[in-house]
């Protein structure tokens, strides 16, 4: 596995300094891995010289397939490492639906009774114990047709544009 790792790596990299940076070992150990890979394969799969290293044409076309399988190991791994008991529930569903109806009926995060590291929450910081990073902020400005407005400032003087510059102020 690791040596298709340093492969891949390879191809996208296109030299062993960048793969020895991404895959975090030396560079004879790429350079080791590649050697096991080409005797277990049997067959060469790159030229070396003094300054560069080129993957033949099969060796590419190798890489491109073994990448959606180094994918699949990757991301099969990280649920493994994050969720050791296993399940998993999808849904889908209108952003109406959900926004409107099941957002505010999600239960808060409680991290001591759940088997997570991390949470997206919207609303207030109402853990003492957590550290929160802001992804982003919600504004809520008022918005309204020129027909609209026009016949709110006839009813009542009050200009919805009023209420946007209010709103600015307090904000």
């Amino acid at each position: 596995m690791t040596a298709l790792c340093a492969l891949e790596s390879l191809k996208r990299t296109g030299n062993l300094t960048g793969t020895r940076h991404e895959i975090g070992v030396s560079q004879r150990a790429v350079s080791r891995r590649l050697k096991v890979l080409e005797d277990d394969r049997g067959t060469s799969l790159f030229l070396c010289d003094r300054k560069s290293i080129t993957l033949y044409p099969a060796a590419r076309d190798y890489c491109t397939q073994i990448r959606n399988a180094l994918d699949k190991i990757g991301t099969a791994s990280l649920r493994l490492k994050v969720n050791p008991g296993g399940g998993q529930l999808n849904i889908a569903m209108l952003p109406a639906f959900g926004v409107r109806w099941l957002a505010p009926r999600l239960r808060p995060f409680d991290f001591e009774a759940e088997p997570f590291y991390g949470a997206v929450h919207f609303g207030e910081r109402d853990s003492a114990d957590v550290c929160y990073l802001e992804l982003m902020r919600e504004y809520v400005v008022p918005v309204a047709s020129p027909k609209l407005a026009a016949a709110r400032k006839d009813d009542t003087g009050y200009h919805p544009r009023d209420m946007f510059v209010d709103w600015l102020s307090e904000n």
